[in-house]
C-alpha cells in the first residue's frame, strides 16, 4: 500500500485492498472474527486516505490477536521478515 500511495497506483492500491479482503474472508470462514470491509476504504481520488484506511482495517484486525492473546512479532521491513522466517523453517528440519 506504501508503493500504491508514493506512485499514484490506483490499480496496485485496489488490489491490495482486494487482498487483504480477501485473506479476511478466509480467515472468517474458519474463525469467528467478525467481517471487516477494507474495499470501503478505497478512495481513487485520495491514495493517502485509502492507505489510512488499510492501515485501520489492519489495527482492528490486531485487536483479534489480541483477544487471543498472541504476541504480535513485527519486522523492521519484508527482508527482516523473510529471514526470521527462513531461519524458523530451518530450526524445524
Amino acid at each position: 500500500m506504501v508503493l500504491a500511495t508514493e506512485s499514484g497506483d490506483r490499480h496496485l492500491a485496489f488490489m491490495s485492498l482486494e487482498s487483504l479482503e480477501g485473506i479476511l474472508s478466509e480467515i472468517f470462514s474458519s474463525v469467528d472474527i467478525g467481517s471487516y470491509d477494507a474495499l470501503s476504504a478505497y478512495d481513487p481520488g485520495d491514495l493517502k486516505k485509502t492507505a489510512e484506511g488499510f492501515d485501520r482495517v489492519l489495527q482492528d484486525y490486531l485487536r483479534e490477536y489480541e483477544k487471543a492473546g498472541i504476541k504480535v512479532k513485527r519486522y523492521a521491513d519484508a527482508d527482516a521478515f523473510a529471514e526470521a522466517y527462513l531461519e524458523a523453517g530451518s530450526d524445524k528440519r
